[in-house]
């Protein structure tokens, strides 16, 4: 995964291929798309009233101080997407 921090950003570039039919993604997940959100609570409770499936947060600290709270959803063609968010402290 490629994380973000205030000294390391990233971007990502998408596109959509639109009139062809995807195979259903089967698990293991192959890969999974990490987006850093600025609240995670928030993003995650307006994916749950979308009726998204959640997966249970994961909490861990990495030097220097910063404390990441990581969670996942699949999305409606049942991607794996990875929110986290960091802090420091």
């Amino acid at each position: 995964s490629s994380l973000s921090t205030e000294d390391e950003p990233r971007a990502l570039a998408l596109t959509e291929v639109k009139g062809i039919e995807l195979p259903t993604p089967t698990t293991p997940y192959r890969l999974a798309l990490v987006v850093r959100v600025k609240d995670l609570t928030l993003t995650i409770e307006k994916i749950r009233e979308l009726g998204l499936e959640t997966i249970e947060p994961n909490y861990f600290t990495r030097p220097p101080n910063l404390n990441f709270t990581e969670q996942a959803f699949c999305d409606y063609d049942g991607h794996r997407i990875m929110l986290y968010d960091v802090t420091s402290g």
